[in-house]
């Protein structure tokens, strides 16, 4: 029995040390293990909160995509909506209040973290309403 429980161990820290040294495969990892909490749920996009870190677990996911370059390019959103549109296939919409535009992307392909830009729209009102009632809520 403790000749068996020594392997076991090493095999747990030897894994541990690989995901832990390996940013793309962690990232991953991070991005599918939050993504349950984040589908049909508006957040809010401040620092050190859900939003954020899924925010940054998203854009590490899909690096060097359109969606990458989007955030590198206007910054973060104020807030965003993760929804699921197929089996393993998910949208997320990007909000940017002082822009009054949402963009959103949508992953259309299983066998990538390949993700488009869709379409560029106005926030609506009930979207607005949502992001007033989230940002007087942390008040």
């Amino acid at each position: 029995m403790c000749k068996m429980r020594n392997p076991i161990i090493f095999l747990f820290f030897l894994t541990v040390f690989i995901v832990d040294g390996c940013t793309p495969m962690k990232e991953g990892f991070n991005y599918g293990f939050t993504n349950r909490k984040a589908l049909n749920r508006y957040v809010l996009i401040e620092e050190n909160s859900f939003g954020a870190k899924r925010l940054g677990y998203s854009q590490n996911y899909f690096h060097n995509t359109t969606f990458d370059v989007h955030l590198k390019k206007y910054g973060d959103p104020e807030m965003v909506y993760e929804y699921p549109i197929e089996k393993k296939y998910q949208g997320i919409k990007l909000f940017y209040t002082k822009l009054d535009s949402v963009y959103v992307f949508e992953s259309k392909k299983s066998s990538c973290n390949c993700i488009s830009l869709m379409k560029t729209e106005k926030i609506s009102q009930s979207e607005r309403t949502v992001y007033n009632q989230l940002s007087e809520s942390k008040r």
